[in-house]
């Protein structure tokens, strides 16, 4: 099992980031960047790590891909009952679905977690465009994943650092 793959119980839904437009239509008919998130849990329900991706599209294709490279297979994975979801993790991963009921407990970590990074985004940034925006969700899911590690953060950060390829300005820019 690779150590960047999420397993055990995890809470996986899509979410929207981005200002909103007059007139544009809300949920999951706007036009605001779509984002993939999934949270790990231990045992006791805690969270232990994060995924977060940028997608075009909530199709089950997207979704299929994103399991298939992010979570361990065997897995129990619990979302909201969104069509996507249900062809693409019924094939290699327990799935879990229901219609989302918000005075229920359903994926609550994810969702905590999902207004966490909102919040980073409009409060340190006052906002972004999709342009950058994946570049936060790895500033994001790093400092989440290493919460635990604050002591030896530093020098983990910096041997990342140093064993990285160095990025030129095109890339950069993207």
């Amino acid at each position: 099992m690779k150590n960047n793959f999420l397993s055990g119980i995890i809470e996986f839904d899509d979410a929207y980031f981005g200002g909103p437009k007059s007139g544009g239509k809300r949920g999951r008919g706007t036009t605001k960047t779509k984002a993939l998130l999934a949270v790990s849990k231990d045992e006791l329900g805690n969270p232990k790590f994060l995924k977060l991706l940028v997608v075009p599209n909530l199709k089950g294709k997207t979704i299929g891909k994103f399991a298939d490279e992010n979570f361990v297979e065997g897995a129990r994975v619990e979302t909201d009952a969104l069509r996507s979801y249900r062809k693409p993790l019924a094939e290699k991963w327990l799935h879990d679905f229901e219609v989302f009921d918000a005075d229920k407990e359903m994926l609550v970590w994810l969702h905590t977690i999902t207004s966490n990074v909102k919040s980073l985004i409009g409060g340190t940034f006052h906002g972004l465009g999709g342009k950058y925006l994946q570049r936060y969700f790895d500033e994001a899911a790093y400092r989440f994943n290493r919460r635990w590690m604050q002591v030896s953060i530093f020098d983990h950060l910096l041997s990342s650092v140093a064993l990285s390829t160095p990025l030129g300005l095109a890339e950069l820019k993207g």
